[in-house]
């Protein structure tokens, strides 16, 4: 099977993780902490193989990580505050 179906599986399979985390009644903390993985795992697959960022060198591959890790942590701390 192609990769790029197997991520775009992969992808619908988070989304349905997150619809279906949302439906039912956690605590809100350890909710805000698995949407934010899912999210970094979601753009971390789109990065990298459908911005075509697995063929360059890794300093670039690091940079849209970073900003993400920034601004996701920047979401968590401004939450739970």
């Amino acid at each position: 099977m192609n990769i790029t179906i197997l991520i775009y599986i992969f992808l619908i399979l988070l989304s349905l993780l997150t619809l279906f985390i949302s439906s039912i009644d956690i605590n809100k903390d350890l909710f805000i902490s698995i949407i934010l993985i899912t999210i970094f795992i979601k753009a971390f697959l789109i990065s990298d193989y459908f911005m075509e960022l697995k063929k360059v060198r890794l300093k670039y591959r690091l940079i849209p990580i970073f900003y993400l890790l920034i601004i996701l942590s920047s979401f968590r701390v401004s939450y739970f505050n």
